[in-house]
């Protein structure tokens, strides 16, 4: 195995990062060429783990150091809160056409019948 999993984006982004950095007028371009050499350095690792060159979690540094150590607890809270709408939209609609009273006697016939 040999990297190439991402197709080698880290390459491209690595240039990209700096294109940016040599034309950059004002601390923010700075600032953003350096996050892009930031992203660049996390494709490396994720390429590399996701080929097999280096171990599972190996990646893990470089993604944080790029995105910050507490994004994926503030990924993982979105995902929940889409889950939740969508679960909460489902009980609605179970609701409006009775499917919880249904379901219910049948497990009330269940119990009946298996006593």
């Amino acid at each position: 195995m040999s990297g190439g999993s991402l197709e080698y984006a880290c390459h491209e982004m690595a240039e990209i990062g700096r294109r940016v950095s040599a034309r950059a007028q004002t601390p923010l371009h700075r600032a953003f060429a350096t996050h892009l050499d930031l992203v660049a350095t996390a494709l490396h690792d994720l390429e590399w783990m996701l080929s097999g060159d280096i171990g599972e979690g190996a990646e893990v540094d470089a993604i944080k150091a790029c995105i910050g150590e507490h994004a994926e607890f503030q990924q993982l809270i979105v995902e929940a809160r889409m889950t939740a709408a969508t679960l909460d939209e489902a009980i609605k609609q179970a609701d409006a056409i009775g499917a919880f009273r249904r379901l219910g006697d049948a497990v009330l016939k269940k119990v009946e019948v298996n006593g």
